[in-house]
């Protein structure tokens, strides 16, 4: 089977709207592309397996993570791709900003760097992580993966601790990259203010204290 060296792993949940635009997109770059579908009930599901398109559907709901890990496992099962680009399907991401992580392809771990962010706990995570780890963003959405890399992670920490095993592995390398990010269209799949805030938290108490 023929090796190809990245694909786009996209997790969705209800989110039509901007992921029609997003695969259409990718579709004509010629991009592979696979869709985790989160047991969405809106016209997510009119969508059909295509050239390059790949699409697995939860038979029920498990999560932004579980859905990222469902797709890492069955990645890594076909074996024909060498890095995993993670994007996100609400419209915050670039598709134009695909190409920056080309150039990259000699790294592990390479996270797009967000311009803004949406939460002041996330600039502080950020800070906090670089400080630590000489690594922003650890919560960005858009990063690739080379499959060497690929851990078991908390399904509770947004794959923080996935980054952090990453960048203290002494024989894998990592970088960021700087990404543009736009309005992201509707409300976020992650939860309410408070219950993603206290997530947030979570995540800062374990990367100061762990």
């Amino acid at each position: 089977m023929e090796k190809y060296k990245i694909v786009i792993l996209i997790p969705a949940r209800n989110e039509f709207k901007t992921l029609n635009i997003i695969l259409n997109r990718l579709i004509k770059k010629n991009y592979y592309i696979l869709l985790v579908d989160d047991a969405s009930n809106d016209d997510t599901l009119k969508i059909k397996y295509q050239k390059n398109l790949i699409i697995l559907r939860n038979k029920k709901k498990i999560g932004y993570e579980n859905t990222l890990k469902k797709g890492f496992e069955y990645i890594k099962k076909i074996k024909v791709f060498s890095h995993i680009i993670t994007f996100d399907a609400d419209g915050e991401h670039k598709i134009t900003d695909l190409k920056k992580f080309n150039k990259f392809l000699n790294y592990d771990l390479v996270i797009g760097k967000r311009d803004k962010t949406n939460r002041i706990l996330e600039r502080i995570i950020s800070y906090v992580f670089f400080k630590k780890y000489k690594l922003y963003d650890p919560l960005s959405g858009f990063k690739m993966y080379s499959l060497r890399a690929l851990y078991n992670f908390n399904k509770d920490l947004y794959l923080t601790d996935l980054t952090k095993k990453i960048v203290k592995n002494k024989r894998l390398n990592f970088i960021n990259i700087n990404i543009n990010t736009q309005k992201r269209k509707g409300d976020p799949k992650v939860g309410g203010s408070c219950k993603v805030n206290l997530k947030l938290i979570k995540i800062l108490n374990y990367i100061i204290f762990n």
